[in-house]
């Protein structure tokens, strides 16, 4: 059973007084880890870490290599054709130690919450026509002051496809899907690794 945050000093941690300092003023998680020195890496980093992975791939024409990564361990017959969704999974499981894998006939999507506020690293979603899949890298507004999304998108441009950095208005996806559970489980698998699991 795991000693909780906010929990008494177990064992002499010698952290517990900058914790609970900590603790007092609010502040959020990651913060209060940081702080107390037992973390490298906070919640926006993992965010950015992800960003940061797809961003990477740009031009990459490898489908293959992200097949591989996200379809079952027994996986016999041909790599699907298309592969923007098999990019954003395989993002996930690189940068945060997902272990999803993609369903066939149901992708991945379903197991994470919509949003309407997205985030760096949440997934964008553009029903028609081609229930096309993209890892968010930044969001602002333009001149005008209309919401644009900047995306990483696997499976786009000229056939085969590639790897591209997208600018697009935010009203032209369908959906965003919030990352934040993969984000929190990341962060707390950080926080087991260094010893002072809350």
């Amino acid at each position: 059973m795991r000693t909780p945050w906010n929990a008494n000093p177990v064992n002499g941690d010698a952290n517990w007084p900058q914790r609970r300092a900590l603790l007092r003023l609010g502040l959020p998680l990651s913060v209060m880890y940081r702080a107390a020195g037992n973390i490298t890496m906070t919640t926006v980093e993992l965010r950015q870490r992800v960003a940061n992975l797809a961003s990477n791939e740009q031009h990459s024409v490898d489908s293959a290599k992200y097949w591989k990564e996200v379809l079952a361990e027994d996986w016999t017959g041909p790599f699907p054709k298309e592969w923007c969704g098999a990019f954003t999974l395989w993002t996930l499981r690189k940068s945060l130690g997902c272990t999803w894998r993609w369903e066939v006939g149901k992708g991945y999507l379903y197991r994470l919450r919509a949003t309407n506020a997205p985030n760096i690293g949440d997934i964008c979603y553009m029903d028609k026509p081609y229930q096309h899949h993209a890892v968010l890298t930044a969001v602002g507004d333009d001149a005008d002051g209309k919401p644009y999304v900047i995306s990483q998108d696997g499976n786009s441009g000229n056939a085969p496809g590639e790897c591209l950095e997208q600018w697009r208005s935010r009203d032209k996806w369908t959906a965003f899907y919030s990352i934040e559970p993969l984000i929190n489980a990341a962060f707390m698998q950080l926080t087991v690794s260094v010893g002072s699991a809350p």
